[in-house]
Order: C-alpha cells, then structure tokens, then sequence
C-alpha cells in the first residue's frame, strides 16, 4: 500500500509540475524534494494533494487577457461554440425583419436577443486570435448585459416571440446558457488582467 502511494504521490507531483505556471516551477521543485523527506506515505501524498490545489490556484491566478494561459485554437473553438449560434440566429432574424417575414415586433425581440453573438464574435475572438484588448471594463460589462437581456427575453419576457417561445431545451442552451458562460469566461479574464495591473 506504501508503494502504491508514494507512486501516486510522485504521479501528482509531477502533473503539478505541468499545471503550475512555468514561473512558479521552481516552487513544485521544492515541493517534490520535500516529498523525499517524509517518512509517511500517507503524509507524502497528502503533500502532493496539496501542491496539485496549489498549482490549480497559480494557473488560476496566471490567466488573464494578455496571456489567457490557454492556446489559441482552444479559445477559438470556445469563442465558435459559444457565440456562433447566436450570431446566426442573429443573422436569420434581421433577414427574416427586412424581407418582411417576422413581424417587426417579434423580429426586434429576437435581433436584440441574437446580438450577443457577433458581439460576442468580436469581443472574445479578438483574445482568442491574439489581439490584446484596450484597458477598461466595458467589454465585460456589454457581454454580461447582453447574456442576461438574452435570458430575460428568451426565458421570462411577456412579449416571448413564437420562434424563441417553442424553442426546444438544446436550442435554449446553444442560444442562451454558452453565451452566458462564455461572457463569465471573458469577465474572468479581464478581472484576472486588472488585477495583474494593480499589484
């Protein structure tokens, strides 16, 4: 059993390793040769438990705007997954208001709940190719805003038009929750940005 936790515990270790910001490695260094000093295994892998919980809060701590700590292509495909429904519902309904399909009352309903996409597209897409954002805490801000008139005018508005009123429960997660956590993801990073700049 003893050898089967100090496996687990140089196993933990060594994802620390991998997890920890490259500045902070020397620090799971230390760690790992603390682990050679511990006489309990139990001891020991409880010491690796916890450089793990370290690790995770350094790569945490790590992630902002300027270096989100996530490759490209990942964030692209978070950016794409998240906003890119919206934006072509977004696209539907203003084709759908101009030719005179959708009611214009209706069709203002679903071009305001839509907008989070190319917004979204445009806002978070500039982190994911690599382009820094400007300083300032609007972007968030209209993100944010724009998740939740989305849930609002798609979940609880009294003027709920038909298309988003039947809209089945899979839809109701592409077009409402993904742009909500993806705009949380965005404010996260911009806080993790503003706070790397004041201390």
């Amino acid at each position: 059993m003893s050898a089967l936790l100090l496996l687990a515990s140089r196993a933990l270790l060594h994802h620390a390793l991998g997890v920890c910001p490259p500045a902070r490695a020397g620090w799971i260094a230390a760690a790992a040769n603390e682990l050679d000093c511990m006489p309990d295994p139990r001891e020991s892998f409880l010491w690796s438990v916890g450089t793990v919980q370290a690790s995770y809060k350094e790569r945490f701590r790590a992630m902002s705007l300027q270096e989100p700590q996530v490759p490209g292509l990942v964030l692209m495909l978070e950016v794409l997954t998240c906003f890119l429904p919206s934006c072509l519902l977004w696209a539907w309904s203003v084709g759908a208001v101009v030719t005179g399909t959708l009611p214009l009352l209706e069709g203002s309903c679903i071009v305001s709940a839509g907008l989070i996409g190319p917004i979204g597209l445009l806002i978070f897409g500039q982190v994911a190719v690599g382009i820094p954002p400007p300083d300032g805490r609007w972007r968030s801000l209209i993100l944010s805003s724009l998740a939740g008139w989305t849930a609002i005018m798609a979940l609880v508005s009294p003027v709920i038009p038909l298309p988003l009123e039947e809209m089945p429960w899979r839809d109701g997660v592409l077009l409402v929750l993904l742009p909500f956590i993806a705009a949380l993801h965005y404010a996260l990073l911009e806080h993790q940005s503003t706070s790397h700049v004041i201390s």
